[in-house]
């Protein structure tokens, strides 16, 4: 949607607050269920590393403790990233995935607290 800066359609601040329903559940974390699919799926694509059962378990929760405050098409869009670089021929560790992942997290809440701040600064008018 285009505005004219000089001109504010006289629904904007319902078109705001619809907007921001709308963007609620993208920010919402990730279920457990869905990280680890995700996860699992990727790490198809590269040779993982032997470990004992234990060790297995601990990679995948440490990973996810890691991941977890991540929406799902946030870490989907990191995993895509990954697998899609020729470069990358190992399964990456949380930190080089966080790093895919956060600027897209970031950039919605910022969106948010803008729009927010625009109600707000709206309701003081």
């Amino acid at each position: 949607m285009v505005w004219n800066l000089h001109k504010r359609p006289a629904d904007a601040k319902a078109q705001v607050e619809a907007f921001l329903d709308d963007l609620q559940p993208w920010l919402q974390p990730v279920e457990p269920e869905a990280l680890g699919v995700l996860l699992k799926r990727l790490s198809l694509h590269y040779p993982m590393p032997q470990m004992t059962d234990t060790e297995r378990r601990h990679f995948w929760l440490d990973y996810r403790r890691d991941l977890r405050h991540l929406p799902l098409d946030v870490i989907e869009h990191g995993c895509d990233l990954w697998r899609r670089d020729p470069g990358r021929k190992y399964f990456p560790r949380p930190c080089e995935l966080l790093v895919l992942c956060e600027w897209k997290l970031q950039s919605r809440q910022n969106d948010s607290r803008n729009l927010e701040q625009w109600l707000e600064d709206e309701a003081d008018e």
